[in-house]
Parts: C-alpha cells; structure tokens; sequence
C-alpha cells in the first residue's frame, strides 16, 4: 500500500508591501531615488564637460571603463569598511565623495586627465554605495523572508534607480 506523505506545515505567504510599512526601508528608497537622480544627471552632463574643455566625447566610454575598474577594489573592500563603521556612516561617505567629484568637475576639469582623477571619486562613490545599499536592504529586511523575498525587496531598490534614470 501507498503512505500518505505527511502533511507539511503550510508557509507563510510574504506580503511585500510589509517592506514599505518599514519606515526605515521606505526612507531608504526614497533617498536611493534622490542619489541615483543627482548621479545619472551628472552622467548625463559628462560628455557635454568633456566637449566643453577640448576632449572628444566619443572618451566618454573611456571615463565610464575607468570608473567601473576603481569600483572593483571598494566592492572587494567593502567587508573591512563595514566591520569598520556602521552602513549608515558608508552612505554618507559615498555622498560626500559623490559630492567632492561634482564640485571638482565643475570647478578644475581642464582636461581629460583632470577628468578622470577626479572621476576617481565618483567610481570610488559608486563601489561604496553597491555594497552599502545591498547590505543595508539586508539588514532592512525581516528575519523571516527567503532569498526570493529578500531579491523582491532588492529589485524594489532597482526600481527605484530606474525612476532616477528615467526622470532625466
């Protein structure tokens, strides 16, 4: 005779707006929002900048590649830094050196050298805050959802950057 398998305890169905109840969470996406608009505006204004001081704008792919190498060393960082300081305190230093390559494109690009040293800080910016921005939805995040659940408070975050990128 066939065994009637046990009955498995039924799983809580997780409700994802839950995550949006989490004023810290919700906080965080809107300020997410605000970064990625600032960022991709700036972006968007870099071949323009390279034009404007004598720099063909076709190097723009060349300043993109260079800031993607500099985000490399602060992703493989990024555990040390945050045994070091709390994620709260990397946010604020990915805003200070997004900050910093701002005020220095608008005030000392002269060239493209001058570009992409001060591009530095905005590849270093952006490898601060990939690793921050995920581990802090981690830390978000009840105890008890899964790793799908945990990816669809993650793509709320991707979400959120597209709205920054569209609303150029």
């Amino acid at each position: 005779p066939l065994a009637v398998p046990a009955a498995q305890p039924k799983k809580e169905s997780f409700n994802p707006i839950v995550l949006f109840k989490n004023y810290y969470y919700s906080t965080f996406l809107v300020f997410a929002f605000l970064i990625c608009l600032v960022i991709n505006s700036a972006g968007a204004f870099l071949p323009y900048l390279l034009n404007d001081v004598g720099v063909e704008s076709t190097r723009f792919g060349v300043i993109t590649a260079y800031m993607a190498i500099i985000e490399i060393p602060m992703l493989m960082s990024s555990r040390k830094l945050r045994q070091s300081m709390p994620l709260y305190m990397l946010t604020i230093l990915c805003c200070i050196c997004y900050t910093a390559g701002c005020l220095l494109l608008s005030t000392c690009a002269h060239s493209l050298m001058s570009v992409m040293i001060i591009e530095t800080f905005n590849g270093l910016a952006s490898g601060l805050f990939i690793a921050s921005a995920s581990n802090y939805i981690y830390t978000l995040t009840p105890e008890k959802i899964s790793g799908v659940e945990f990816e669809t408070a993650k793509v709320s975050g991707k979400v959120v950057d597209t709205g920054g990128c569209i609303t150029l």
